[in-house]
This record gives structure tokens, sequence and C-alpha cells, in this order.
């Protein structure tokens, strides 16, 4: 049981700093100015949990955090060692670091998001998304319909398949906040992302946010209202796909699905043999693809974040993102649903789109820490009690 005394609010200096990381790291990712607020917010939460007794006892007692944290520690420093028998053994300093940042990002993250101030984090989060997908409409509109990568000025992701992942998370935020607050200006959001979706057409992103809240959520039942909403959702779908230029372009995507899908297995099959070489501890954290594919790309990664791992760490790092990932899950499914915790939905949409996805999520602030991090962060979070102003939060 975790629990933080007091009937009235406080204000804590790491969490003012940590919030303003999280809205900042929404528009800037990657930004210097935005990374040290990071920096800052680490420094004001350690000066606070070593002053602060009763906040130590606190994070120490939340065993379900805790060891979250461990699994999670130990999956950061094993690839943070596997440097040393990488091609660039002198990279581990800088592994280490990152492994410290993002394991302080987790463990802030679960801690705001379990305080009576959850609900404006998270709209400020979903402000921020707001705000540059806004930003990305208007400026790159027709570079992301088709699908190329953006613009170098623009301050977030460049890849639309990132983009379209990250639009996927501020939606599940979004949907989860108003069932929570009932408030309606999260509509437009909404609105806004799911079109942001669709203009992308990736068709991973889109798929496993399906997936997710089927899985997450259950599927609902079969009375007259609901199979009456999937019909309308069914014909105005096909009206848009044959009626409008996106439409097409979503058509035309589906259809060249079948030619990538032998791309993405060659990829694999190649990458699973080289795997068998070194398949107990793998080729070290720096370890990249080089090959052409019959197609004439140029390869470097996986192109699945679990086959990523078997090479760079072989099947004790695969077992390692395994448990790290089936824990985090676990925690999230055990959160009681009238509680409106979005947990297990975003970690299932965060494995989902992995499993297509290849780049490695060890490393600096960049889209990956909202991917990946972010919802291991909100999976080992608690949600406040039933009052709007309890300052007690319970994690059993």
């Amino acid at each position: 049981m975790i629990s933080f005394p007091g009937s009235k609010r406080t204000f804590l200096p790491y969490t003012f700093f940590f919030t303003a990381f999280l809205f900042f790291n929404t528009l800037f990712n990657g930004s210097t100015k935005t990374n040290n607020l990071l920096h800052l917010a680490i420094l004001f939460f350690l000066f606070h949990v070593i002053v602060n007794k009763t906040a130590a006892h606190a994070l120490r007692t939340n065993l379900a955090l805790l060891r979250g944290l461990l699994i999670v520690a130990a999956f950061l420093f094993y690839f943070t060692l596997s440097n040393l028998w990488s091609a660039d053994p002198g990279n581990i300093t800088a592994t280490l670091t990152h492994s410290l940042y993002i394991l302080f990002y987790i463990t802030m993250t679960a801690m705001v998001l379990s305080s009576p101030d959850r609900k404006r984090i998270l709209g400020l989060i979903i402000l921020g998304f707001t705000i540059v997908f806004t930003w990305l409409l208007l400026s790159n509109f027709q570079v992301i319909l088709h699908r190329g990568p953006v613009t170098e000025h623009n301050p977030t992701a460049e890849n639309v398949i990132d983009l379209s992942g990250l639009a996927c998370i501020a939606l599940i935020l979004s949907i989860s906040l108003y069932q929570e607050t009932k408030n309606k200006l999260l509509f437009p959001c909404m609105g806004l992302f799911i079109f942001f979706i669709l203009l992308t057409q990736s068709r991973g992103p889109f798929l496993s946010l399906i997936i997710a809240y089927f899985i997450g959520k259950g599927l609902p039942g079969l009375n007259r209202k609901n199979i009456a909403i999937a019909l309308a959702i069914i014909i105005l779908s096909a009206i848009f796909i044959e009626t409008t230029e996106l439409g097409t372009l979503i058509r035309l995507r589906a259809e060249e699905a079948y030619t990538q899908s032998f791309l993405r297995f060659s990829i694999w099959k190649l990458s699973l043999e080289l795997f068998s070489r070194h398949y107990l501890i793998g080729n070290g954290f720096s370890y990249q693809l080089h090959f052409i594919n019959y197609s004439g790309e140029h390869i470097h990664t996986a192109h699945s974040l679990y086959i990523g791992t078997l090479l760079k760490g072989g099947i004790i790092g695969g077992g390692l993102l395994l448990s790290l990932l089936l824990y985090a899950l676990t925690i999230a499914l055990k959160t009681p649903k009238q509680e409106y915790h979005c947990g297990a939905i975003l970690m299932i949409f965060s494995m989902l789109f992995y499993t297509t996805q290849g780049m490695f999520v060890i490393g600096n602030p960049q889209e990956f820490w909202y991917l990946f991090w972010f919802p291991v962060g909100y999976a080992l979070s608690s949600s406040p009690l039933s009052s709007p102003d309890s300052s007690v939060i319970r994690r059993r």
C-alpha cells in the first residue's frame, strides 16, 4: 500500500518540472531544452525523496511499483552491459545514462499519475498532442497524405508510422479522460486524432488500436443498438473509401500490404538466422543489420522490436523484455475497470505496435518514450480514490 498523507495538495517542484516535461515532450521531441526539464525533475525528485521520509517510506512500500522497476532495471542494465560484446564498447556510458533517465521517467510517471492531479496532467498531455497534430496538418498535410517523412523543422517524430502511433496514444488517453470527467471539450481532440490516424494510412497502429480496445475493454454485447452502430460504421466506411481521395489511398495501401508482408518476412527470416549464431547473449547493443533486400531497400533494423531484441540481447534479452511487458500488463489488468485506468489498453497497444516496428527503446527522449515507456509507467500507476481531492493513493 502506498499513501501520501495530508488533506491539501502541496506544491512539489519535481511534479511541476516533470509535468512540464511531459507536456513539452509532445511538442518538441528530443529537444535539449525539453530534456533539461527532465533533468531538473530528477534532481528535485531525489531531493524530495531524501528529505521527505514519508515520501521515501511510501515509495519503499509500493511493492507493485518496486517490482516493476526492478524488472525494468534488469532489462536496461543487461543491455547496457551488452555494449561490452558489441562493436562499440565505449557506448556503455551513454547507454547507462539513458537507462537511468528511463528508470526515473517511469518512476515519476507512475507517481504523478497516482496523484490527485492526474486528470490535469493527462489533460496537458492531450493538449500538447492536439497542438502538435494541428500544426502538422496545417504545415505537412500533403506530405503526410503521401506517407513521406515530415519536414526537417518538424519538432516531433518524422516517420508517419510513429506519428500515427502517437496519435493512437493520445486518442486512448482522451477517451479514458472523457470517461472519467465527461468533459465534451475532449471530443474535438478525439476527432483530430482519429483523422490523423486515418490520414497516415498506417495499418499497424490502426489495427493495434482496435485490437487493444477489444482485448482491454472486451467485445460489446450483441444488442440492437450495437449492431446498428456497427452496420452504420461499416456503411460509412465503405462510402468514405469509395468516394474520397484519402479513402482511395487507404484502399491502395491495403492492396500493397500483401506485397510488403513478404518484405517483412524476408527481413525477419534473415534476422532469425543471424540470431541463431549468437542465440544466448546476442550481438550486443549497437548491433544493426546491413543488407539490401530483394526490393533494393537498405535494411538496418529488424522491423520488429522483439526480433531486434533477440539480435542484440539473445534469449536472455528477449526473456527480460517479455518479463517487463507481462508484468506491467498484469498489473494494469488487475486495476478495477470503474477507475477508468487505461493502462491495459496502452500496454496491449504498445506490445502490438512494436511487433512490426524495429527501433530499439533505449536512448534519449524520443517518440518511443511515449510509445513504449509511458504505457509502462501508466500501467504501474494506481488510481486515486473516488474523492477527487483525496491525497491517499493505494496500491496493493
